[in-house]
């Protein structure tokens, strides 16, 4: 569970015109075990408990008491206008992970091993009902 979500995890990207965008979010790999051991992986792939304990223990701690990423994610869903929030939540439920599998399955084995690549999509589903609860209930 990644528990460095700072101020610099995110960016903007501008254009030659000199526009600002926000960029795609980048440095997940503690969020998607890129330091455990395939062992660790392994083991949390076939045991949801563990799983589900694992990716509860993300936190950000540059935020004062160093709250728990999903509470994060209800306090911005609270304050956001319905409309807003059931198009967050079509997204969450639009992911698609044979796409992601794919993607995925393209990164040579020396780079990912096979059980990393199976814990990444198993923490991506596990992730989406966390966020799917938290958008049903908000």
């Amino acid at each position: 569970a990644n528990t460095d979500r700072h101020p610099r995890n995110w960016g903007t990207l501008r254009g030659l015109e000199g526009k600002s965008v926000l960029a795609a979010s980048f440095d997940h790999g503690s969020s998607l075990g890129f330091s455990e051991p395939d062992a660790k992986r392994t083991r949390l792939t076939q045991d949801a408990d563990s799983l589900n304990h694992w990716v509860r223990k993300g936190i950000c701690k540059a935020f004062a008491g160093k709250p728990k990423l999903l509470d994060l994610a209800k306090e911005a869903l609270d304050s956001m206008p319905i409309e807003s929030k059931l198009s967050l939540l079509a997204k969450i439920e639009a992911l698609d992970f044979p796409r992601m599998e794919t993607a995925l399955a393209e990164i040579p084995l020396g780079r990912m091993s096979e059980a990393a690549r199976r814990l990444c999509i198993a923490i991506l589903r596990t992730n989406q009902g966390r966020l799917r609860n938290v958008c049903s209930t908000s």
